[in-house]
Order: C-alpha cells, then sequence, then structure tokens
C-alpha cells in the first residue's frame, strides 16, 4: 500500500524512444534501460513514448506525462538546420528526426520540463533554431569525445558557468563521460551555453526562459551506472516535472 502511495507521487516521465533496425524484418521502437532506471532513480515514473511514422495527433502523450527526457541516438540529419550532408556525418534516419523534433515543438510549447541528453541536446538547439558541427573533425580539436571505453569511463573535464543551475548542482568544473561526435555549432533562440570542454565544445545548454529546458552533451544516466555524481541532475529534472504536475495538474494524475 505504502508503495502504491509513494508511486503516484512520482511525476510521469515520457521518453521519447529511438530506431532500432538490427534486424530490418523487425524494426523496434526502443530505448536504453539506464534512461529508465535513472528516471527511477531520480524519483519519476517512465512512460516510453514509442516512434510513431504514421500521421497521429502526438497532443494526449504531452497531457500524459509531466516531464519529457530526450535522449541519446544516431546523428540528427542536416536537413533540419538547412545545411547539404558533409564528409564525417555519421548514420542519419530524417524521420526519426522529424518525430523527435515534433515531439519536442509540442512539450515546449506546453511549457512542460525537458532534458535533453547528447543528440536530445542538439534536438533542442536544432529545434529552436541552432546549427551543429557535425563532425568535430570541423573544429581544430585534439580533444576525443567519441571515447571508446566502458559507458562510466571519464573522459574529460567540463567548466561550468559558476551562476549556472547545473553548477549548483555539480560544481563549477567536474568530469564526463563522451561518446558523440557532432557538436552545438550555433546556439537556437533562447538557449544560453553553460558549460563547456576543455576545447571549448559546448557540454550543456540551458533555457533562458522560465521553463526548465536543460541540454547535456555527455551521458548522465550511463555515469549513475557506476556512481551517484549526476544524480542531483536528474533528481533537479524530476522535481521540476512533479512541480509542473502540481501547478497544472496531468492527464495522468485523472486515470
Amino acid at each position: 500500500m505504502s508503495n502504491t502511495k509513494e508511486n503516484s507521487s512520482r511525476p510521469f516521465i515520457g521518453i521519447v524512444n529511438t530506431r532500432n533496425d538490427d534486424n530490418p524484418e523487425f524494426i523496434r521502437s526502443s530505448v536504453c534501460t539506464d534512461y529508465v532506471q535513472a528516471v527511477i532513480k531520480g524519483g519519476g515514473i517512465p512512460v516510453q513514448i514509442p516512434l510513431i511514422d504514421i500521421p497521429l495527433d502526438l497532443t494526449p502523450y504531452v497531457g500524459l506525462c509531466d516531464g519529457f527526457l530526450f535522449p541519446g541516438d544516431i546523428d540528427l540529419a542536416p536537413q533540419f538546420y538547412n545545411e547539404p550532408c558533409h564528409e564525417g556525418l555519421g548514420v542519419i534516419h530524417p524521420p526519426t528526426d522529424r518525430f523527435q523534433l515534433d515531439v519536442f515543438n509540442l512539450v515546449f510549447a506546453s511549457g512542460k520540463p525537458i532534458l535533453g541528453i547528447c543528440k536530445g541536446c542538439q534536438i533542442i538547439n536544432v529545434a529552436l533554431g541552432g546549427t551543429l558541427y557535425q563532425d568535430l573533425k570541423e573544429i581544430p580539436t585534439t580533444q576525443r569525445h567519441y571515447t571508446i571505453a566502458p559507458k562510466a569511463t571519464l573522459s574529460h573535464r567540463v567548466t561550468c558557468d559558476e551562476d549556472s543551475p547545473i553548477a549548483r548542482l555539480l560544481g563549477s568544473e567536474f568530469w564526463v563521460n563522451s561518446f558523440h561526435h557532432q557538436a552545438i555549432k550555433s546556439l537556437g533562440k533562447g538557449l544560453k551555453e553553460v558549460a563547456r570542454a576543455e576545447d571549448g565544445v559546448t557540454e550543456a545548454i540551458i533555457y533562458e526562459g522560465s521553463q526548465f529546458v536543460w541540454g547535456l552533451q555527455w551521458h548522465p544516466e550511463m555515469m549513475l551506472t557506476a556512481s551517484d555524481s549526476m544524480l542531483p541532475v536528474m533528481q533537479a529534472f524530476i522535481r521540476a516535472s512533479a512541480a509542473d504536475r502540481a501547478s497544472r495538474g496531468s492527464y495522468a494524475s485523472a486515470i
């Protein structure tokens, strides 16, 4: 009974699925379990948002959940920021990008909290009019941002603006893992860079309005499999989602 009561107070967090086509005969819409576990550990109830490739009103999903997490995935197609494909671009799947961008736009318009991780950070930026480096070979750096190592391995330092909400949680300097070869080039409207790697690559962005919209280029959900160093980030996102739910109610709380 106590578990039921505890769960009823937890916010519902929509995790937008990614596409898995390892077997073309059985294409799957899925999400890595690390994201699921991170949401639970942070205090939320995970709800998978499946990829949908047929016409469907996605608004009910926005009403169902109190916050939304956009996870890592393959590369984001450059057509969505008006660039041709460059040398170094990896695997893309534009229909998946279109779906993820559509979901972001609906959630952003609703005012509900958003956390973007790795590609999810880039989705936030592109949806708000920003651009990306299609491959980090486009900038002069000797730092390796795609690490060939176990998922929780610390790869490089991040310096965070001392007055940012992320610094208040993690400090002004900390180590992160790193599994990306694309990065933010120009910032989308209303976004602010608040953390960067030693070579200047953007590592964290926030929306400057009142809505909770954070994008992280590293993978806190992977790091949580080895330590609780990134738990404050997940807890902040879940708290924001719970506060939003309390202020407006949600479809999920009414069923």
